[in-house]
């Protein structure tokens, strides 16, 4: 029922709201659903997101990143945002990834006004 709206609803927030909950929190998914939602959801990588750190969710942070959708750009932005809301377990996993990937960011995305 949840792919039958998520294809046939012109409202994009609706169709976002599903494939995120879907993808990332429904472990029964068929394959050419997990596919679907899977393509929608990686060309939006940066909303994507915006919304696991919005929603403090270390599940779904561990998803996007074990599917490789983060990017040097994406995770300077993170760091902000994880810093903004106050979940110290988001910016450890970021931390970790970041170290495991080698990958760098200017002091002033990861620390903000901290200083």
């Amino acid at each position: 029922m949840k792919f039958d709206t998520f294809l046939n609803t012109a409202q994009e927030s609706l169709r976002f709201s599903i494939a995120f909950q879907e993808y990332f929190h429904e472990p029964s998914l068929t394959g050419l659903q997990r596919d679907t939602y899977e393509t929608y959801l990686k060309s939006r990588k940066r909303s994507v997101l915006i919304q696991i750190i919005k929603d403090c969710d270390h599940q779904a942070l561990n998803r996007f990143l074990e599917n490789g959708w983060m990017d040097t750009r994406l995770l300077s932005e993170s760091f902000s945002l994880a810093a903004d809301c106050s979940d110290a377990q988001l910016l450890a996993l970021l931390f970790t990834y970041q170290q495991q990937q080698g990958l760098s960011c200017k002091r002033e995305d990861i620390y903000g006004d901290f200083d």
